[in-house]
């Protein structure tokens, strides 16, 4: 069972919590009192509590009007899917049941001395309308005074104090903004096709039928495609080849 929704940073506080944990949540409340709640149309969300180990955490919730939870869960989980870079992140664990998975992800930005590594793991929880998420496990990875490469967890760092931690903990809050933004852009799209090959999908078998996001639900994206008219083949890393008619898998080929 995933945890979704933390609790206050006072509620989950003990009496030898780390100066840093509290400056942390200090700082990200103090930056979002100060700054635009947007980046070019995107929401912001910061540091805004903690674990029972100390971990940071960002917690938020997206309202998605108009669809119930199967389809608010379909339609994010096949954003995820369809725009994965499979060497950057992965689906770790999904419950069918429960209507929830959790991503795993490295986003690289800037360049030379300025380069950065955010690494991180999301939980995603849906119902009527909501997609709720919990990114947890962050970690940063920079190169300290532009030299010396470093990895550290978002709770060590000391914002407040130090320039360059500010300026990586604000590049973390944006670029895992954007993936919320991007997942709740993309699964509006998706929220029409349908999904009606749960048990084969759980069971990982790809079967006629199917149409191609059921196919990226299992294998993820394919190797290569060719076209040639109605007929569309997939091919994937093991020389598994699917093969497409009027966008429903025809044939299966290993």
């Amino acid at each position: 069972m995933f945890v979704i929704l933390a609790t206050a940073i006072t509620a989950v506080g003990k009496d030898d919590k780390k100066k840093n944990d509290v400056d942390l949540v200090a700082w990200a409340n103090e930056q979002a009192s100060k700054l635009p709640d947007e980046v070019d149309g995107v929401k912001i969300y910061r540091v805004n509590g903690f674990d029972n180990d100390g971990k940071a955490r960002v917690t938020g919730f997206v309202d998605m009007p108009g669809l119930s939870k199967e389809k608010t869960f379909e339609a994010a989980i096949i954003s995820i899917v369809d725009n994965m870079d499979t060497e950057l992140e992965a689906i770790e664990t999904i419950d069918f049941a429960s209507k929830k998975f959790v991503v795993s992800k490295s986003i690289e930005d800037g360049e030379g001395k300025n380069a950065a590594t955010y690494t991180f793991s999301t939980a995603f929880s849906f119902d009527d309308g909501l997609m709720s998420f919990a990114t947890y496990d962050i970690t940063i990875g920079f190169k300290e005074k532009g030299l010396i490469p470093r990895k550290m967890a978002i709770e060590k760092m000391n914002p407040s104090g130090k320039e360059r931690h500010k300026e990586l903990a604000e590049g973390f809050a944006l670029a895992s903004s954007r993936m919320i933004d991007d997942i709740v852009k993309n699964a509006s799209k998706n929220s029409a096709l349908p999904i009606t090959h749960w048990d084969d999908i759980k069971a990982g078998t790809v079967v006629k039928g199917m149409n191609e996001a059921e196919v990226k639900l299992i294998g993820g994206q394919p190797r290569s495609v060719t076209k040639s008219g109605s007929r569309v083949q997939w091919m994937f890393n093991n020389d598994f080849i699917v093969i497409f008619n009027d966008g429903l898998v025809s044939n299966v080929m290993q």
